[in-house]
């Protein structure tokens, strides 16, 4: 009887150990499922992944077509910036140029403010020299009128004297008047001289 007793105490110690492994087996089958879920979760990541990547291929090649574009507008727009630039630097010769004629030109307005200044010290020059010269002429003038004066009474002496020749013989008068008209046709004014 002690021996079924311990022999039952032994199989069911058996049993107990026998049902620890069957519970450690439970655990990594759940452990697989975990894991088989997360692989699954893995590969929807993935197949999410491929997919963002393929987007991107795709952006990728819609930049490089843009930037084949973009090379393509800038060979283009060469010919025009070549033409600009020289424009830009025809534009900057006729400044050049233009800074030039007007340095000249800055250059004939002081000559010429240089010869006005010369032209109005020569009229002021002149005027003094009119103003110097004034007395001049009045005595000029003065001395005119005093001649015409004596001019005047030198006539009057003539007639006086032509008259006073009337009574003179008729030969010698006739001569003498001959001789007379003679000097006032040739040299006027001198018959007195006669």
């Amino acid at each position: 009887m002690a021996a079924n007793v311990e022999l039952k105490a032994a199989n069911v110690e058996l049993e107990a150990v026998n049902g620890e492994p069957e519970a450690a087996n439970v655990e990594p089958e759940a452990a697989n499922g975990e894991l088989e879920a997360a692989n699954v979760e893995l590969e929807a990541a993935n197949v999410k992944l491929k997919a963002a990547n393929a987007e991107l291929e795709v952006a990728n090649v819609e930049v490089k077509f843009a930037n084949v574009e973009l090379k393509a507008a800038n060979v283009e727009r060469k010919p025009a910036n070549v033409e600009r630039k020289t424009a830009n630097v025809e534009l900057e010769a006729a400044n050049v140029k233009l800074k030039a004629a007007n340095a000249e030109l800055e250059v004939a307005n002081v000559e010429v403010k240089f010869a006005n200044v010369q032209l109005k010290t020569a009229n002021v020059e002149r005027k003094a020299a009119n103003v110097e010269r004034k007395p001049a002429n009045v005595e000029r003038k003065t001395a005119n009128v005093e001649l015409e004066a004596a001019n005047v009474e030198l006539e009057a002496a003539n007639v006086e004297w032509r008259l006073a020749c009337i009574v003179l013989p008729t030969p010698i008068l006739t001569r003498y008047v001959e001789y007379l008209w003679i000097n006032v046709a040739v040299f006027p004014g001198t018959a007195i001289f006669a």
